[in-house]
């Protein structure tokens, strides 16, 4: 019975501390998903456009040549690369969303996709 508690308590309060943290694929995840977000945004800041995709980050990619993500930060958690959706005024936003621990779209738990969306207002 204390097994069964304990795991419940792992379960529910553990686990997604662990997530928060970086220390999870889906943890490390979200936090290169926020980075690519707010690199988009500091980008078109910079350009007055937005990036069309992950290559304008890299020093190739834009007019200055700057790096805003290294290409360790175009792979997710579970180093899969990030599908990345430019900025579409029609809807007002772009998105960079990891395809999860399978690397297909949809899925269930660890295999469901993280997506982060950015705005002008953020």
């Amino acid at each position: 019975m204390l097994l069964v508690l304990l795991a419940i308590f792992a379960w529910f309060w553990i686990l997604p501390r662990l997530a928060s943290t970086g220390k999870t694929p889906s943890g490390q995840t979200r936090g290169i998903l926020t980075q690519v977000a707010f690199q988009s945004r500091q980008f078109h800041a910079r350009y007055g456009y937005w990036p069309i995709g992950l290559t304008n980050f890299s020093a190739a990619g834009n007019p200055d040549h700057l790096i805003f993500l290294y290409p360790s930060a175009t792979n997710d958690g579970w180093n899969h690369p990030l599908v990345y959706f430019p900025f579409d005024p029609t809807v007002g936003y772009g998105r960079v969303v990891s395809l999860g621990r399978d690397g297909k779209f949809g899925g269930l738990e660890f295999d469901k996709d993280i997506e982060q969306r950015f705005t002008t207002n953020e």
